[in-house]
């Protein structure tokens, strides 16, 4: 079905049948990465995200946490930004 919808929608946004899929929204696709893919063991439970990431895809992220009977507000590390645009190396560093 994505691929079908992607060759309707193609020449909606100038691009070839082959060059677009329709998928659920960029939440809905981290959610289901994370229910694939995060699967924390022993200390590697934490996850960094920066405090600039859409709120929805915290909310997914918390979720996770949740259901593997974590605590976001220990194991959901954010990164401040600086100026509010960007991430500089050593703040994301020092959350280590």
């Amino acid at each position: 079905m994505s691929e079908k919808l992607g060759v309707l929608c193609a020449p909606l946004v100038d691009a070839s049948s082959e060059e677009v899929i329709v998928t659920a929204s960029t939440t809905v696709n981290l959610h289901q990465l994370m229910a694939t893919f995060y699967k924390p063991t022993g200390i590697r439970t934490k996850i960094l995200a920066d405090e600039l990431t859409f709120p929805s895809d915290i909310y997914a992220v918390q979720s996770q946490l949740r259901i593997h009977e974590l605590d976001p507000a220990e194991h959901l590390i954010r990164v401040k930004s600086r100026d509010g645009r960007f991430l500089e190396e050593d703040d994301i560093v020092a959350n280590d």
